[in-house]
C-alpha cells in the first residue's frame, strides 16, 4: 500500500542544505527497493512529500525517524495517510520531468452519498485533465477522507481554478484543500503503471 507522507521543517533550517546529499541518498536507497514512489519538497522549503510503498504507518513512520533530515532537527512534524494513486502520468513525473508542480492536499465531506453521486463525473474531470497534460498523479486517501492531486500548471491560482472546477468541487466534497508548490525530484519509473 502506498502512504503519502506530509513532512513540515523546522523554522531553523541551517542543517538544511548540508544534510540535503545525505537525505537524497537516503531516499535513493527506497528507490532502488521499489519502495518509494514520489518524492520532493515544497518550493517554499516548508516541508516537502515523500510517497512510500509499505506495509503499515508505523512503516513509514519509522522510515521518518531514520531519514538524515531527522537527525539534523530539519523534520518537525508529519502526517501519514494510505494513498490510492489512481492517476498517474509517467511522462510528467521524474526522471522525465522536474518541474514544480501544486500538489493539492483535499479534506472531503463526510456525506458518503455524496461523494458516490459525484464521483463518476470528478473521475472523468480528472481523465480530461490527465489527457491535456495537467494531471501528474491523482488519487484519494483510501479511507475516502479526502485526495492528494497534484496539477501541472503556471502558478498557484492556475492550480486552485483548475481544482474550483472540479465537479467535487462544485458538489461541496472538497470542504477544504491546502495547494503547495511541490519540487517533485524523486520518481520511481518501475512503479509507475505500464
Amino acid at each position: 500500500m502506498k502512504y503519502a507522507a506530509i513532512v513540515e521543517f523546522k523554522k531553523d533550517l541551517s542543517k538544511f542544505d548540508e544534510t540535503r546529499p545525505v537525505h537524497r541518498t537516503y531516499l535513493t536507497e527506497f528507490i532502488s527497493q521499489n519502495k518509494l514512489f514520489l518524492a520532493g519538497g515544497f518550493a517554499d522549503r516548508t516541508g516537502g512529500m515523500i510517497i512510500y510503498e509499505a506495509d503499515t504507518p508505523a512503516e513509514v513512520e519509522e522510515r521518518l525517524r531514520a531519514d538524515p533530515f531527522m537527525a539534523a532537527g530539519v523534520f518537525d512534524t508529519w502526517t501519514i495517510r494510505p494513498y490510492n494513486a489512481f492517476f498517474v502520468s509517467p511522462q510528467l513525473l521524474p526522471p522525465t520531468e522536474t518541474t514544480v508542480k501544486y500538489a493539492a492536499i483535499i479534506e472531503y465531506t463526510t456525506d458518503a452519498a455524496v461523494i458516490a453521486e459525484h464521483r463518476p463525473k470528478h473521475r472523468a474531470y480528472l481523465s480530461g485533465l490527465q489527457a491535456d497534460g495537467k494531471l501528474p498523479v491523482s488519487g484519494p486517501f483510501t479511507d475516502d477522507s479526502g485526495a492528494l492531486i497534484v496539477y501541472r500548471a503556471e502558478s498557484p491560482e492556475a492550480a486552485e481554478a483548475i481544482l474550483k472546477a472540479d465537479p467535487f468541487a462544485k458538489a461541496g466534497v472538497f470542504v477544504s484543500y491546502k495547494i503547495r508548490p511541490w519540487g517533485v525530484m524523486f520518481g520511481n519509473p518501475e512503479m509507475y503503471p505500464k
